[in-house]
């Protein structure tokens, strides 16, 4: 059985490479601001923003598309429902105090 997926809509897709081409922008502006007088400090500022960024980037790879699951209702779900009394266990419903 092939998992069925769910893309982002186009606005949100719109506005993650508006998102990337800013940060590619960016990183690539920042390397020419490093400060000369503390050039471990600078590089250590741009290793930080580099890996928040490529962070930021593995965050978008798993979410760009996403999986549609929905849990199985189980023989053994069913049947504790009906021990409890309860004659469908999908809702929160079910669990609630009923009236006398």
């Amino acid at each position: 059985m092939k998992p069925e997926y769910r893309s982002l809509h186009r606005a949100r897709q719109a506005v993650i490479l508006l998102f990337l081409a800013c940060g590619v922008w960016y990183l690539n502006w920042r390397l020419g601001s490093f400060n000369a007088a503390h050039p471990i400090f600078s590089v250590l500022l741009y290793s930080a923003e580099l890996f928040g960024f490529m962070t930021a980037c593995l965050n978008v790879f798993m979410t760009w598309r996403l999986s549609v699951r929905s849990a199985p209702v189980t023989r053994a779900r069913n049947q504790a429902a009906a021990s409890w009394g309860l004659h469908s266990c999908r809702s929160i419903r079910s669990f609630l105090p009923r009236r006398r």
